[in-house]
């Protein structure tokens, strides 16, 4: 899968969208001086996120079950260098 996340000095170009929110919802977040679209991307940045990693997950599962195998079948490969 491919990263769709942006570095982090990337620009930050913000494109027009309509979404249809409850108009009791808008009219709260209104009178609380709530900034309705920071609060949407940041959500929806949040969700890509969760999905980003739940796809990475997905993809590596069988990967990460190999090693959890290895790991249990043969232990750690430094265990004898550890000091504690």
């Amino acid at each position: 899968m491919a990263a769709t996340r942006l570095p982090a000095d990337a620009p930050r170009r913000r494109q027009p969208v309509n979404l249809s929110v409850r108009a009791d919802v808008i009219a709260a977040a209104r009178r609380h001086g709530l900034n309705a679209s920071r609060i949407a991307e940041e959500a929806l940045a949040a969700a890509v996120a969760e999905a980003e990693r739940a796809r990475w997950l997905a993809d590596n599962a069988e990967a990460i079950d190999a090693h959890n195998a290895r790991l249990a079948r043969a232990g750690l490969y430094n265990r004898g260098l550890r000091r504690f």
